[in-house]
């Protein structure tokens, strides 16, 4: 609230401040009580600040408690003492989680990898656990704060877990740190990978608050590579000639369209949390088949920005500009070690205040069980303002052993497609809609239907699901 005259100057001070929030519906003001307290106090006092707004927070606040049982006489306040934070259903989850997240955005057929020989494992990321996880995470945001404290629950990391699974020789080198220009480490990196039959290198960030990482609240990038001395030392690796599978764990995209043209495999891990290295070890040595999507694209590079699969036709590639909008890798995109078909995309057209009923024919054509995580994607062809080039519509995750089909079908609100008209009022308007499954970029299997009726203004009871 005090960032209403901090930082956005339309309040005169931290009473003006508090009267707006309030006014405008804020009941409690976290995390601190800089205006809520004194200043409001005083604002009520002076008669600048009516009574009923302060006497509505209160009353919504008690509702809210009385509703999640605080209020209870049986309740003490106590939290219970042996809750397990870290319990198996726990793990499970986050394995799941993990291993249904990891993106193989590129591979020339090294992967997966042959359990023996020689690995190097080289990185930054390689054997650091705080590398898996998040700036508010408990690693990160509090651990942080009191070294030499330790984590408390399990957490191996990328070179562990693959020493755990490998049945040849592995041979680790950090090569550098994350985000400085030391390079010092490199020779003995070069070495391990030149000795070695593959090189896995796990790059990225490392996640913190305020500057104190490289990704996370307060830490912002004027640049898209890779922090530090990263990328020179991918390069210097992929000198040696010997194959590279770069591993990014990161908190945002970098534009690695260099490493997905020069490396035998990219795979994009983000921050995959406590089960993650297992994930990635399981996608490296084919324990599991990868079926994670990107959430976002991959760029080529800064200048070239936005990459967002939102933009509209004069926002992709035209005579307009000379520079490439096309990313590196697009949102949706993901590789599998099973090759699945789409066919059949059958639609029917739909009124504007319905749903649109989809239907396609999935394939795995491939030599081994895989997930196929279907997406069903819209563009709207005419509107009265500039519509995206694609929107995600819906998604489904199936699995197929080799040799079988499904028909996945999609039951989509047409408010997916609702936009802000030039009245500000958001709605959705008749006419014709491109459909496709794939992903941002490529259309497997498509179809056209309109959407007829009138325009249709949405309001809050409108579906969304």
């Amino acid at each position: 609230v005090a960032f209403l005259m901090i930082l956005q100057s339309v309040a005169t001070d931290l009473s003006d401040a508090a009267a707006q929030a309030l006014a405008a519906g804020v009941d409690v003001e976290l995390p601190t009580g800089d205006a809520y307290l004194a200043p409001l106090k005083k604002a009520v006092e002076d008669g600048t600040v009516p009574m009923a707004l302060v006497d509505r927070a209160v009353t919504r606040a008690v509702a809210q408690k009385e509703r999640l049982g605080l209020l209870d006489e049986d309740f003490s306040g106590e939290p219970p003492r042996g809750v397990d934070l870290d319990s198996p259903a726990h793990r499970d989850a986050a394995r799941a989680l993990a291993e249904e997240s990891v993106v193989l955005v590129a591979n020339d057929g090294t992967l997966p990898l042959q359990a023996t020989g020689t690995l190097a494992v080289v990185g930054p990321n390689a054997d650091r656990a705080a590398a898996l996880f998040g700036c508010y995470s408990f690693a990160n945001h509090v651990l942080a704060q009191r070294p030499g404290v330790d984590l408390g629950f399990e957490a191996p990391t990328p070179r562990e877990s693959l020493a755990a699974a490998w049945e040849g020789d592995i041979r680790y080198a950090a090569g550098c740190a994350i985000d400085d220009d030391d390079r010092t480490g490199f020779d003995e990196a070069v070495r391990v990978a030149s000795e070695a039959d593959t090189a896995v290198l796990v790059m990225g960030d490392h996640a913190g608050l305020f500057g104190r990482g490289t990704v996370g609240e307060g830490c912002d990038r004027d640049s898209l590579e890779l922090p530090g001395a990263q990328r020179d030392l991918v390069e210097a690796v992929l000198a040696t000639g010997t194959p590279v599978v770069l591993v990014l764990i990161t908190g945002r995209p970098y534009a690695v369209d260099w490493a997905i043209e020069r490396c035998a495999a990219v795979v994009q891990a983000f921050f995959p949390g406590e089960e993650g290295a297992g994930a990635i070890e399981g996608v490296l040595t084919g324990r599991i088949n990868p079926s994670g999507r990107l959430p976002v694209s991959l760029p080529r590079s800064a200048g070239a920005q936005p990459y967002s699969y939102l933009h509209t036709l004069l926002g992709g590639n035209t005579e307009v500009t000379n520079l490439s909008t096309t990313p590196a890798a697009c949102f949706g995109h993901g590789l599998s070690y099973t090759t699945f078909t789409h066919a059949d995309l059958r639609v029917a057209d739909a009124p504007t205040d319905g749903f649109i009923v989809a239907t396609v024919t999935v394939a795995n054509v491939g030599d081994r069980e895989g997930d196929e995580v279907v997406q069903l994607y819209g563009h709207d062809l005419v509107g009265s303002v500039a519509r995206p080039v694609a929107q995600l519509l819906g998604f489904r995750r199936v699995r197929l052993a080799p040799g079988h089909s499904v028909e996945v079908t999609f039951d989509v609100p047409t408010t997916r497609l609702a936009f802000s008209d030039r009245r500000y009022t958001r709605v959705v308007e008749p006419g014709r809609v491109n459909l496709w499954t794939g992903d941002a970029e490529h259309r497997l299997s498509k179809a056209e239907i309109s959407l007829t009726g009138a325009v249709h203004p949405i309001t809050n009871d409108s579906p969304r699901l």
